[in-house]
């Protein structure tokens, strides 16, 4: 796609550049001798033209002219400094069209180019066609318009003559009307962008039109290149800071994970243990009435309890059948306490994971 564009690119200045390049060209440069053909029908003329005088070529001439066909075979003939003249064809006004067009007075410099528009719209011509040129006339209708005489002439019509011209070695043509009333040619000259190359100078412009599109792709494919090569820095930016993105958000999700596990764990701890009021309830319920508990520890699962009670030992018993505590053991041999006349006592129980356990009474009837 991007080649098509160039392509295209280049195509349009080039249009441009023969554009700016044919009117330069396109008046017939004042030469003090050339050799110029008359074009009549399927026959055609010579002469050497200057300044002051028009002389006949007479062998070329004749028969007063030669058929168009046969006229390169006598062409190489000329001597060589007849051959080395600017070849000029001359056309006969009933071989061309004369169209009156008025154009817009402010638009004077892009009448060649609006009178071609105007053209291919108002005709079933087209530009590459025909020879064309114009003169402006008179004022139109009103001050902003102009009235521009347009020539036309096929390109068909002078085709056969330029091949002749062309394949005798001769200079490329070029084309004038002839006006025969006035017995003039009119200062116009019929050069289409395919044959503008008249002077030196032409050709040596024409001759850099390929080395300047050259100079123009290298330089539409440098300018492809670096933003190419900027759109890689910015996409390789990107891709950094989707990288940095990416790490902070795989931390962030370790960090969550983490988390989550420690809370599972936590949840863990409290999920199925016994509310601590639930357990001094039960502890309560467990002590009988003529002990009492002095001290209640609660680390994690395992309960401590010490305190006097008239007979201690049955306490291991009645702690195994809670449905709260297990691996119930005294932690110290059991005492006898004479000022309280009650054994010391301290024991140590497991709790039990009771699932379902919610805050409110065991549901252990006592």
């Amino acid at each position: 796609m991007v080649a098509s564009r160039l392509v295209g690119v280049c195509r349009w200045l080039e249009e441009e550049l023969r554009g700016m390049l044919s009117p330069a060209f396109g008046r017939l440069p004042h030469q003090p001798r050339r050799l110029v053909l008359t074009l009549d029908g399927a026959h055609v003329s010579a002469i050497v033209e200057d300044d002051t005088r028009a002389q006949p070529i007479e062998t070329l001439t004749r028969d007063d002219r030669v058929r168009v066909e046969d006229s390169a075979g006598i062409l190489r003939l000329l001597p060589d400094g007849l051959r080395r003249l600017p070849v000029v064809i001359r056309a006969l006004s009933r071989d061309c069209h004369c169209r009156v067009v008025e154009m817009p007075a402010r638009a004077r410099k892009d009448f060649a180019k609006l009178l071609v528009l105007d053209l291919e719209r108002s005709t079933p011509l087209r530009a590459r066609a025909v020879f064309h040129a114009y003169e402006v006339e008179s004022p139109g209708r009103s001050d902003n318009l102009v009235c521009v005489r347009h020539h036309l002439i096929k390109q068909s019509r002078l085709a056969p003559l330029m091949d002749q011209v062309m394949s005798a070695g001769l200079m490329p043509p070029a084309v004038e009307r002839w006006n025969e009333d006035a017995t003039s040619a009119l200062p116009l000259g019929f050069l289409p962008a395919e044959l503008t190359a008249v002077t030196p100078s032409a050709r040596r412009m024409d001759a850099a039109l390929p080395l300047l599109i050259v100079a123009l792709a290298l330089a539409g494919l440098v300018i492809h290149w670096v933003r190419h090569e900027n759109a890689l820095g910015v996409v390789s930016q990107l891709a950094e800071r989707l990288e940095i993105d990416a790490r902070e958000g795989r931390r962030a999700v370790e960090r969550a994970s983490t988390t989550i596990a420690e809370l599972d764990r936590v949840r863990g701890l409290f999920e199925g243990r016994v509310p601590s009021v639930l357990l001094l309830e039960e502890v309560t319920r467990l002590v009988p009435d003529d002990a009492w508990v002095e001290e209640l520890r609660i680390e994690g699962d395992i309960v401590e309890i010490a305190g006097l009670a008239r007979a201690a030992a049955p306490l291991l018993t009645v702690f195994e059948t809670s449905p709260y505590f297990h691996e119930t053991q005294f932690t110290a041999p059991l005492r006898l306490d004479s000022n309280e006349d009650r054994e010391r006592f301290r024991l140590r129980t497991r709790l039990r994971t009771v699932a379902g356990t919610v805050p409110g009474r065991s549901g252990v009837e006592p």
